[in-house]
């Protein structure tokens, strides 16, 4: 990381890193300018009427300690991906305070690969896709280079099997985007029949292994092709190159191409790669991607309407931002009906609409870890001093705890946490990436 007069100005990846090595992917290099958003709260906000006012953290503090006490267990915590110590921290308070109620809710939380996952195989989960090992890889509009699962491990990978002369890549989709261009070829299928592309290349390579599924019987290339609008010797040609590869690799569609049939899409590809053997080769089933613990949109309905049936009294949001991103289930409609506190360091659509504003750092600012892959830990410590009266969400969960009396056992800051649960590497400064035994 570069810095200038003690501010960071450019961001690296760490070498030796076992998901980057040294690299960074454009959203975290833009990651930085979070710190320097002119918009950010410079502290704590109240409403007051129609719009949100500066208050002081003390009074803050307070009015949300006499709504939580008061609310019982009909207080609510909304999260985004949080992992690591916070994760552990939101529930011990959750628990503490006699209401264990939490979503963990991702506008992009791959549900359809895991409801297929869970389907065939019984694990919800994602697993790592092996692009470095593979000889032909058939991409199903999956954009591995820019935005899906961790795109600069999938960089990386891709580029070091191609410098090996293997990974003959196949992009099957309706955009030409980085992914599709940087392939060796790209089939642009009628949008919406690319399940039966993947349902044509299973029934394929069954049929090329002598491995009878009555169930594809339907999905001949000569029956798909009018549907799909590829001829039906491309793939024909396609699943012979897929059934003599070595190491095949079909990726499942990111959610930029899915609809209502995307579980069954995302399933349609696995026993793709289920068909070639992939499974336990290329697809790899631990450590998974950390995405297990997230809810599904459903869930995130439900909360609404627990909320207009005032079932929900306080809602904690962070990292997560509902009125914009499930506009479907009116959120903003059921906030009016509890008392909402966001702890963004920047006004959104939900931030906007809250009761009370306890602004957190940005992660340049705090200290903290994170665990990406189940088993994989990282330690996050900050590169500048709080630029302005804002709180780690750590603390303020502690300061919480303990005007509740609730806090017995909690040490005194988010700081000696990390401390207690990484040895002492959190006073350190620049604790390495450690793999522990997954649960």
């Amino acid at each position: 990381m570069a810095q200038r007069e003690g501010r960071p100005i450019k961001v690296d990846g760490r070498p030796g890193d076992p998901l980057s090595d040294g690299s960074l992917c454009v959203r975290g290099q833009a990651g930085l300018a979070r710190t320097y958003d002119g918009a950010r709260f410079r502290g704590p906000q109240r409403r007051n009427g129609d719009r949100l006012e500066p208050t002081t953290w003390e009074d803050a503090l307070d009015l949300l300690t006499e709504r939580l006490a008061a609310a019982g267990d009909k207080a609510f915590f909304l999260g985004g991906s949080e992992t690591g110590s916070l994760d552990s921290l939101i529930d011990e308070f959750m628990q503490r305070i006699g209401s264990p109620h939490r979503l963990r809710y991702e506008a992009f939380a791959h549900e359809a690969l895991r409801a297929a996952n869970r389907e065939l195989f019984g694990i919800d989960s994602v697993p790592q896709f092996d692009l470095a090992g593979a000889d032909v890889v058939v991409a199903f509009g999956t954009d591995f280079l820019e935005t899906w699962l961790s795109p600069v491990k999938s960089q990386r990978e891709y580029v070091g099997g191609r410098r090996d002369g293997h990974g003959h890549t196949v992009f099957v989709g309706p955009r030409l985007g980085l992914s599709a261009a940087s392939a060796d070829a790209w089939l642009a299928p009628e949008p919406g029949s690319e399940i039966l592309v993947a349902l044509t290349l299973a029934h394929e390579v069954a049929r090329a292994k002598g491995v009878n599924v009555p169930e594809l019987a339907a999905f001949g290339p000569d029956r798909v092709a009018e549907s799909t609008g590829i001829d039906s010797q491309v793939l024909r040609d396609l699943a012979a190159r897929i059934a003599s590869a070595k190491a095949p690799l079909a990726l499942p569609p990111g959610v930029e191409l899915q609809g209502t049939n995307a579980a069954a899409f995302a399933a349609a590809v696995q026993l793709l790669n289920y068909l070639t053997g992939s499974i336990g080769r290329t697809v790899r089933f631990g450590p998974d991607h950390n995405v297990a613990g997230l809810g599904r949109f459903a869930d995130l309905k439900n909360l609404a309407g627990r909320m207009r049936g005032e079932q929900i009294e306080v809602l904690l949001v962070h990292g997560v931002n509902p009125v914009y991103d499930a506009p479907q289930v009116d959120f903003a409609g059921a906030m009016s009906n509890v008392f909402t506190v966001s702890f963004s360091s920047a006004s959104d659509e939900t931030t906007a609409l809250a009761d009370l504003v306890l602004p957190d750092h940005t992660p340049f600012e705090a200290w903290g870890d994170a665990e990406p892959l189940l088993g994989l830990e990282q330690l996050q410590q900050p590169t500048v001093r709080p630029l302005f009266e804002t709180r780690a969400l750590g603390d303020v969960l502690l300061e919480l705890a303990r005007r509740l009396g609730r806090g017995d056992g909690l040490p005194g800051d988010f700081y000696a946490l990390l401390q207690s649960r990484w040895g002492g590497g959190a006073a350190g400064g620049r604790g390495p990436p450690r793999w522990r035994p997954a649960p």
